[in-house]
This record gives structure tokens, sequence and C-alpha cells, in this order.
């Protein structure tokens, strides 16, 4: 029995009939009525196909004449391909209602063409009693059924049936023997049974009836299929969104879980590479673990410590309400950060900064505490020697702050030596240090009433060794007065030969003037030499300003220099203004460009004649104030202003 079933099932897979009606090759989002239209048109196929093929091979069997059979058989043929065509085209979800309307068309006309064909080739009453109208039935139920085309069916069956009126119609024009028994006492009749035939009719009509009647509970259930359906659809959308929200969710906090692992690793890595010592206790303050750091400052193992508290080892100078103190503060979630004087396994003393605070949970509950401590041992070593030595320089800068007050006062001692009242001259001068101990210096020196001989100079730098060099000047302008005091040139020139074997890192300007009365004449003449120096400014009695424009080079870098002397006349009233190299230096904060030896710095000199020098001076002073912007200079500055009387 097993055998059989094996075969039979074999036998109709291999024609594709268990595929079909099992719906075992139909496409993924086939709808319920697509799976019945393409079950239907497949039995269809195999329908006409059997009904052709059996009914041709029976009138073979028969006798009758092939020319009879061709005819039907080819039409039937041509049926079979296109119901074969439409099985295809429902399957891949095509538009088949022209097709199927066609299919059935030529289906119920070869039925009816047979009918003639048997009228006109084996006679009428053949043709009535051999081809059983049942079958026209049957293929009416098949097309109806599986083609589920309503209106087809109608067209088909109303082409059937009025064929059926023209055919008796025919056959009773024809003289057809048309009979209403079959069997009259004991003589069976052969030809056109009329109550068979609307019999046959009236089984027709109640099976299309019962059509009719099923084809509404096959659309309920199909409407009914369709919601089922669409609910499953629903569900399987609402499951699949639900999975594909959970996969998300499980890819995140998955990804969420190796981003924590991957911080946690390096942040382990940086705890145990730190270089600072790192002590994690928990809440009563036992420690649970150190970085090999803590165990390389302190001398203690994990071991050794595990289950301690710091305090009982290793912060032992700490009073108990120093200790107190810090663990209120880090209780309350706060931090402390402080120096700890520690001793180590050894016994030795050292010194760290602390950092000390808590590890809070999601809570916000404190589970643990963290110390993180920077040995400063060999800073606090530092800075105690700092200290010392700060103390040492304190007291060095006191002993060097009154020698430079010692220094100052000689210097400007030295600059008001020999500086007073004359019969024809009146001066005066202004300065202005960087420091206290400046590198400008002038000294006057005169003969008698009628003359004065003025040197002013300027060696580069300023501080204490520019003070020194000022002492050395003194003395060797004070020698060479009395040697070149009416001679400028021989004077700048004597100047340069003394200091150049003295003054290798540093270089002087200067300017030596010499004025004298000359009576004959009533008026001033004023010889100077020049040694790199600003040029002297002339204010006439009228108010005139005028530069006496001069050179020179350098005092005391090379020995043989030679230098020239300059000559003016001057009247009562005039007045002479010499001036160190920080003025025409002084730069403008507004535009940032210097004085120079122009127009600004003649209206810097311009003043009232009337006015006695020292206002003058001071006004000269105020200006430049405003032009540099504070009254604190970048270089040191010397003004000598001498009026001739």
């Amino acid at each position: 029995m097993k055998n059989r079933i094996s075969i039979s099932d074999a036998i109709w897979s291999f024609i594709g009939v268990t595929e079909e009606l099992l719906a075992l090759n139909y496409k993924p989002g086939y709808k319920p009525w697509h799976i019945m239209e393409i079950r239907g048109s497949f039995i269809y196929f195999i329908s006409v196909a059997g009904i052709s093929f059996v009914a041709a091979l029976f009138q073979m069997f028969a006798g009758v004449h092939p020319g009879t059979i061709i005819v039907p058989f080819a039409l039937n043929l041509t049926v079979t391909i296109m119901a074969w065509c439409i099985y295809r085209m429902k399957k891949n979800l095509e538009d088949v209602t022209v097709l199927s309307f066609c299919t059935s068309s030529l289906f119920a006309i070869s039925v009816i063409s047979t009918r003639y064909i048997y009228a006109v080739q084996l006679g009428w009453n053949v043709a009535l009693i051999s081809y059983n109208i049942s079958v026209l039935c049957i293929t009416l139920v098949i097309i109806n059924l599986f083609l589920y085309n309503r209106r087809i069916y109608r067209t088909v069956f109303f082409i059937i049936l009025v064929n059926w009126i023209i055919f008796l119609v025919v056959a009773y024009l024809s003289e057809a023997e048309m009979l209403v028994k079959i069997v009259d006492g004991k003589v069976i009749h052969e030809g056109f049974n009329l109550l068979r035939e609307i019999f046959v009719m009236i089984i027709m009509v109640f099976i299309t009836i019962a059509v009719y009647m099923n084809i509404p509970i096959i659309e309920a259930y199909e409407e009914k299929t369709v919601q089922q359906q669409k609910i499953i659809e629903e569900y399987n959308t609402f499951l699949s969104m639900k999975v594909e929200e959970k996969t998300r969710e499980l890819h995140n906090e998955l990804k969420e879980r190796k981003n924590a692992e991957s911080i946690l690793r390096k942040f382990s890595a940086a705890v145990q590479h730190s270089p600072a010592s790192i002590c994690i206790t928990d809440r009563a303050g036992r420690i649970e673990y150190i970085n090999p750091r803590f165990a390389e400052m302190t001398g203690y193992s994990l071991e050794e410590v595990r289950g301690r508290k710091p305090e009982e080892f290793l912060n032992r100078s700490l009073l108990q309400n120093e200790i107190k103190m810090i663990i209120d503060v880090i209780k309350n979630g706060g931090k402390w950060t402080g120096e700890l004087k520690n001793i180590k396994k050894s016994g030795e003393e050292y010194w760290e900064l602390a950092s000390i605070s808590s590890i809070k949970d999601e809570n916000n509950r404190i589970t643990n505490y963290i110390a993180v401590e920077e040995d400063i041992s060999l800073r606090k070593a530092i800075e105690d020697e700092l200290k010392v030595n700060q103390i040492k320089l304190q007291e060095r800068n006191q002993i060097i702050e009154k020698e430079i007050s010692i220094a100052e006062i000689v210097q400007r001692t030295l600059l008001r030596a020999d500086s007073g009242n004359w019969k024809r001259f009146k001066m005066d001068f202004r300065q202005k240090c960087v420091e206290k101990i400046g590198g400008d210096f002038f000294t006057v020196k005169s003969a008698g009433s009628d003359d004065i001989s003025v040197f002013i100079g300027d060696i580069s730098g300023h501080g204490v060794a520019s003070s020194l060099f000022i002492s050395l000047l003194k003395f060797i302008t004070d020698d060479l007065f009395a040697r070149y005091r009416t001679g400028p040139e021989e004077y700048i020139k004597a100047l340069n030969r003394s200091i150049s074997g003295y003054m290798s890192s540093y270089f002087l300007t200067g300017i030596y003037s010499f004025i004298f009365y000359n009576e004959a004449e009533d008026t001033f003449r004023l010889k100077f030499s020049n040694g790199a120096h600003p040029s002297p400014v002339i204010v006439r009695a009228d108010g005139e300003v005028e530069i006496l424009q001069s050179h020179g080079s350098l005092i005391g870098l090379m020995e043989n220099v030679e230098y020239r002397t300059y000559e003016h006349t001057l009247n009562h009233g005039d007045r002479i203004f010499l001036f160190t190299d920080g003025l025409p230096e002084m730069t403008d904060h507004l535009s940032g460009q210097p004085v120079g030896f122009g127009d600004e710095l003649k209206s810097i000199f311009s003043h009232s004649t009337t006015t006695d020098m020292g206002t003058v001076l001071d006004r000269i002073i105020e200006k430049l104030d405003m032009i540099n912007g504070s009254d604190s200079y970048e270089d040191d500055l010397l003004i000598v202003g001498i009026s001739l009387i």
C-alpha cells in the first residue's frame, strides 16, 4: 500500500498537480484569491486537455472517421494552449479577462460545432445520441468554478442554451426523429429523446443556480480570508517592528557596553601607569586598591595594606581633629586638597600633595573614596632652600639699595658741582632716570664771570656701572678743563684718548661747549665740538628756534679720531639748550614715530624768553610726558638750559 501511494504521489508530482493544489511553488505576496484563481486556471487547463484527448481517443475506438474527429480536436487543442497561457499569466499576477473570455467562448463553440459536424457526417440520430449534453454542463461548471468569472459563465451559458434551441429547431426541420419515450414495450428507440434533453438542461440550470448560490459564500470566505490575512500582516509588521526595535536596543546596549569596557580598560591602564599614587578605600576608609606607583612611593604592597586605614601607617603625623576635618569634607561629597607629611615603610618621611574625594553610584550614594597623591618632597626641599636664599637675597638687596642711594647722592653732587649763578649767565637742568642712577651727566666750569664751559655726556646703559664711569669721567673732564678750556676740539680729542682703553664694552657721546662774552662787540661767542651727540638748540631772544647742526664720532671707541670745532655768535637774551638722546629718540605714543631733529623738536623748545629757565625746563618735561603718554621713560634724559644775560 505504501509503495502504491508513493508511486501515485510521484506521478502527480511529475505532472505538477501536487505543487499547484498545495500552493508549494507560489511567490511571496500572493493574496488568497490569487491562489484560488491560479489553482482554478490550472485545473481548467487539466480538465480541458483531459476531455479533449479522452473524447478523441474514444471516438477513434468507436470507429468514427478521423476527418470527423480532427476539427473538434484542433479546436480543443487550441483551447488547451490558451488555458495554459491563462494559468501562466495568472501566476504572474497579470490581467487575463479578455483571454479567459476568448478561451471559454472558443471552447463553447468547439462543443457546439462538434454536434453540427456529427449531424453532417453521421446523421442527426447519431449526433443527437452520441454527444451527451451533460458534457456541456460539466464544462460550464468547470468554467464557472475555476475561472471564477460570472460574466464569462453567463455569456457561454446563453450561447449554448440558444444554440441548443436552434439545434432542436434545425433537427426538427430536417425531419430528425424525435421521441418522448426511450422504451416503448420491447422496442428501444434511437433518435432524439426530448425528455432526456430537457432533463439535462434542467440539471444544468440547477447546477448553475447552485454555482451562483456558492459564489457569495466563496466571496465571503475570500473577504474573511483577506481580513485575516490583513490582521496577520499587521501583526507580522508589529512583530517585525518590535523585533527590530528590540534588536536595535540590544545592539545599542551592546555597543554602549563595549564602549564602557573600552573606556574602563583605558582608565585601568591610565591608573596602572599613572605617575601619581592612587589609593581607593571603601566607605569605612579601609584600603581596597593601590596602583604600582603607591607601592613604589610608600614601600607597601597591596597585600600589606588591604583592609587597613591609611592613617594607621602612613599619616601618623596627622592629628585627630585634622583627620576628622578631612573625613567630614569628603563624606559630604566635597573634595579635599592639601599637603600631607607621611612615613614610608622604611621610616623615611616624605611630603605629598593629596587630593581626596568620593566615588558615587548612579543613585548619588557614596560607595568608595579615592586619593590621588604626588610626591613633592623635592619641591618642598627646594622651597625651603628658596626661602633661605630669599632671606639672604633680601639682605643683599638692602645693602645694594643702600649703596645705590649713596651712589645716587654722589652722582647728584657731581652734577651740581660748580653750578650756580654767574654775572652773564643763568643755568638750570632737569634729569629723568630710568633707574635710580642714570648714565647721563654734565659738568660746568668757569675761569671768570665772562665765560662758562659745559660738557654733557651720555654713557651707553644705566645703573651702577654707568655711575662708576661717571665718577671716572668727572675726574678726567676736570683735568682736561685746566688744559683745553678754550679749545673744544682739543678737549674732545684728549677725552677720546684718555678713555679709549677703559670702555671696551661701553661708549660715550658728548658735547664740550665754551661760551664767552665779547665786550668790544657786546656779543657772545659759542664754540663747541660734537662727539656723536645730539646737536645744541638755540632759542633767540625774539623766540626763533634754531638747531645748530653738527656731527662727530663716538668717544672712546677708537684712539685716533678727528673732531672739529663749530662757532656761532649769540646775543643778549638768547638761550642755549644741551640734551641727551633720550629726547629725540622718544616715541610719540599716538603716532608711534620718534621726536627726531625736525619741527617737532623745535616746537618742544619753543617758548617765551621772558620766562625763567626753571619754568621753561618744567614745561618742556610736561610736553615730553604728553608725547610719551606717561612720566616713565624708556631711556635716561638730561636737559641743560643756559640763558645769556
